[in-house]
């Protein structure tokens, strides 16, 4: 005896059917548009501010303490050479 099986198309995801009526996939599908919007929203925002910045329209942001990566080096270093004068 052979059971046939119905295919359903799928337009949620990239597999393109499914043996059920439902994408089995669709909560991941639309959590990753909804990811995807948010990234493209964030990277619009930025390109606005930094527009408005550069127009002067905008305050510029404020300079972080540590800028430099490996700040950590020339303090090491300084200590280093302060510890070796005073011994």
């Amino acid at each position: 005896m052979v059971v046939s099986q119905q295919r359903y198309i799928c337009t949620n995801c990239s597999f393109g059917w499914h043996y059920t009526p439902y994408c089995p996939s669709a909560g991941a599908a639309s959590l990753g548009s909804s990811l995807m919007a948010l990234s493209d929203a964030k990277y619009r925002t930025r390109q606005i501010e930094k527009k408005m910045v550069e127009d002067g329209l905008w305050p510029a942001p404020a300079v972080k303490r540590f800028r430099f990566r490996w700040w950590w080096i020339p303090l090491v270093l300084t200590v280093w050479i302060a510890l070796i004068i005073l011994i």
